[in-house]
């Protein structure tokens, strides 16, 4: 997932101690990447909020937790300001083209 992960870190923050969020802009397709890294033992739902928008609302998701090791689990539609459903002790990636 980490290769995945775009060369020019942008700001990103979250409010929850249990929630780490880390965002990206991939050099070689201007993509945005968002790295999601959840350590409760509970899901979480959380609005991801992006303060230019996207350029489009439907993301490819990868999920790493104890029923994925890694891998693309297909695409998501989140808009703007709309929560995002993190899964227990998890890390997930969102990429927005």
């Amino acid at each position: 997932m980490y290769k995945q992960f775009g060369d020019e870190l942008l700001y990103a923050s979250s409010d929850d101690p249990d929630v780490s969020i880390f965002a990206a802009r991939r050099a070689e397709d201007d993509a945005i990447t968002i790295m999601i890294v959840n350590l409760s033992p509970e899901e979480k739902r959380k609005p991801l909020v992006l303060e230019d928008g996207p350029r489009t609302e439907r993301a490819e998701v990868w999920l790493f937790d104890a029923d994925h090791n890694a891998e693309r689990i297909g695409s998501e539609g989140v808009s703007n300001g709309g929560d995002l459903i993190l899964p227990p002790q998890s890390i997930s990636l969102h990429i927005y083209p």
